[in-house]
């Protein structure tokens, strides 16, 4: 039996600390203890070198988990180097040897530490052979405000970083056993859940309940959550269903929104399964994932369409109801991750109009780990296609040089696979190809997955006449192939920027602008990095008649030089610039296209990975040069 009167314990929680589980709590005759016993009693112990030697005790039973054989002797501290501890010396599995406040631990995540003045300091996980002082002063009760406060995020980042590059390494030497271990060390430790939850309290949809009305606002609220994240008593809840419009349709988009501890749950398997996907994945495949962006994919097309021997013919793929179709019997088959996990997930259902439906197949819209999933479900259409019509690079174990195997065909069908999602192209030199062999085998790889391509939007056009993909229209003029925004945006914008022009008639200048200003810096960021100058030259003069069209019926009775000294103005060098004037004496400007400059796109290199540490160091480069980034680094790596 432990004395209580111990003045110096440390509390383990036996779900938190690897491999706890495994032991067995043998005691005889023996009753459990509370932490406010604990905390209360403040008896001196009789042998005060005590002091500076904590024992660690399980917080669900007080009894140590190795007792003697005869039930008499009390639980041994650890002397030496007992890192892992034994059932010879009787010391729980996470047990190390501690030196007053400064804790040293390997196995145990983190820890409640009382020391003889009963203060309590949340100790997070460090390295084997890392000794420092994380003491800090806090309230005794765990979940409470200064917890939160007091969480090491980026020894936490740091944590989940080293965890991933490992799951990298070993799913590249093809040691699937060790990526199983590492992800279930990742999904159970405090640093990922703690990630998870910062995520998910902290995004755009933070503020967006479930089917149970709970949104987590408190520190409080947050990290009793992490505590709560559990895999063995996880149950997944009914999403809301809710429905949002498509961009450029009529038609709705449905989206499921899980509860917020669904999506912590979910954020913190997407930290395990990114790396394995990010791995496996195509690599020609663009989107959602990290460092990865449309003008990749797009840039991608330009170089393989600017070359000489470019390939005539292009299939523009669309998958009918991606998201909604997938086979759950196909992912819960091929996902590596939790079985019984993800069946949750699969399985939840749906709440819409207070009725509950239950999910057969696809993957909701609106989860974290949704996009991953579909992708994962994608992936393997590029390898599948290159092996009858192209070269394959293999990169045997860890190695970063190129080996090149001879095609199959003799003929060079110039093929080439670039997907975003659920849309993507497929080149080819011969249309008769396409029809006859590719899409056969792109409707036979997608059946097995239960989904179908879209006969509507599944064409075939040749170069001279273009496509169009993202939102970009690639077409070959002459000898040159050009990248404009396709005309269907173009008139997006303009239809977006009138509907804004018409409910401001009987609005300050002022407020126009500012109505205005987000709509055409945000579409002519996304089109600077293609030939993008003469639709930007003939946006701006559709723009300046509108607004002209604007002033005339705001004051009909007033001169055309009235209304130009008032609402424009000279700025650079260029005239005619919209203005208007803030209360407090500044001047705003309207925000034209042609003030976008061009900018030229650094392509992606599809061999790159984010969580390989090897590859750190050109994202690291790729981020000083002002690339945008949505994965952080490590500072420690």
């Amino acid at each position: 039996m432990v004395n209580v009167s111990e003045p110096l314990v440390n509390i383990v929680n036996a779900k938190q600390a690897k491999g706890i589980d495994r032991l067995e709590l043998k005691s005889k005759g023996a009753r459990s203890q509370s932490l406010d016993y604990l905390c209360a009693n403040k008896a001196t112990p009789v042998n005060r070198r005590n002091l500076n030697r904590p024992l660690w005790i399980f917080k669900q039973n007080l009894v140590s988990p190795y007792p003697s054989r005869k039930g008499k002797r009390p639980v041994r501290e650890a002397d030496g180097d007992a890192d892992m501890g034994c059932p010879k010396k009787r010391t729980p599995f996470c047990n190390v040897t501690d030196s007053g406040n400064a804790v040293m631990r390997k196995h145990a995540d983190f820890g409640l530490v009382f020391n003889h003045n009963n203060e309590c300091g949340v100790k997070q996980k460090m390295s084997k052979g890392d000794q420092r002082n994380v003491s800090r002063k806090s309230d005794v009760r765990v979940g409470s405000e200064l917890d939160w406060n007091q969480i090491n995020w980026q020894q936490a980042q740091d944590t989940v970083t080293r965890l991933q590059a490992r799951i990298v390494k070993a799913q590249q030497e093809g040691r699937y056993g060790k990526v199983k271990s590492l992800t279930r060390i990742l999904t159970h430790s405090f640093a990922a859940k703690a990630l998870a939850v910062k995520k998910v309290s902290s995004n755009k949809g933070s503020q967006t309940p479930g089917v149970d009305g709970i949104v987590w606002r408190t520190n409080a609220q947050k990290t009793q959550a992490i505590l709560e994240l559990q895999q063995d008593s996880y149950r997944a809840k009914p999403l809301k269903r809710k429905y949002i419009p498509k961009a450029g349709s009529n038609k709705m988009r449905p989206l499921g929104i899980p509860t917020m501890k669904d999506r912590a749950m979910q954020a913190v398997y997407a930290n395990a399964l990114e790396p394995v996907a990010e791995t496996t994945g195509d690599p020609n495949s663009y989107g959602f994932r990290p460092y990865r962006s449309c003008q990749d994919a797009i840039d991608h097309i330009g170089t393989i369409m600017r070359k000489k021997s470019r390939p005539q013919w292009v299939l523009e793929g669309d998958i009918k109801g991606c998201f909604d179709n997938i086979s759950h019997d196909w992912m819960l088959k091929h996902i590596p991750m939790e079985t019984s996990i993800l069946k949750k997930w699969l399985k939840c259902g749906y709440f819409e109009n207070d009725k509950k439906f239950f999910n057969e197949a696809g993957t909701p819209q609106g989860g974290i780990i949704s996009p991953i999933l579909a992708n994962m479900v994608l992936d393997g259409l590029q390898t599948l296609l290159y092996k009858k019509y192209k070269r394959i690079c293999h990169r045997p174990n860890n190695d970063k040089k190129l080996y090149w195997l001879p095609p199959v065909r003799k003929k060079n069908e110039k093929v080439n696979l670039i997907r975003y999602a659920d849309d993507f192209i497929v080149t080819c030199e011969s249309k008769e190809v396409l029809e006859q062999e590719i899409k056969p085998m792109i409707r036979a790889f997608l059946s097995e997955r239960g989904l179908e391509l879209s006969e509507e939007k599944t064409v075939i056009t040749n170069i001279s006449d273009g496509f169009d993909f993202l939102g970009f229209n690639i077409r070959l003029y002459q000898n040159t192939v050009l990248i404009k925004p396709s005309e269907k945006r173009v008139k997006r914008l303009r239809d977006k920027v009138g509907e804004i022009i018409t409910s401001k008639q009987g609005d300050s200048a002022k407020n126009l602008i500012k109505a205005l200003n987000p709509v055409i810096r945000g579409w002519c960021n996304y089109y600077r990095f293609v030939n993008s100058s003469d639709t930007f030259s003939a946006l701006g003069h559709w723009l300046w008649e509108r607004l002209w069209q604007w002033t005339a019926r705001r004051h009909p009775h007033k001169s055309n030089g009235w209304r130009k000294n008032k609402y424009f103005t000279k700025l650079n060098g260029q005239n005619w610039r919209f203005f208007a004037k803030e209360e407090n004496g500044n001047l705003i400007y309207l925000i034209y296209p042609s003030d976008i400059k061009m900018l030229r796109h650094k392509q992606f290199k599809t061999d790159k990975n984010p969580f390989d540490s090897q590859d750190r160091q050109y994202f690291k480069q790729r981020e000083k040069k002002g690339v945008k980034m949505n994965l952080p680094i490590s500072k420690s790596s």
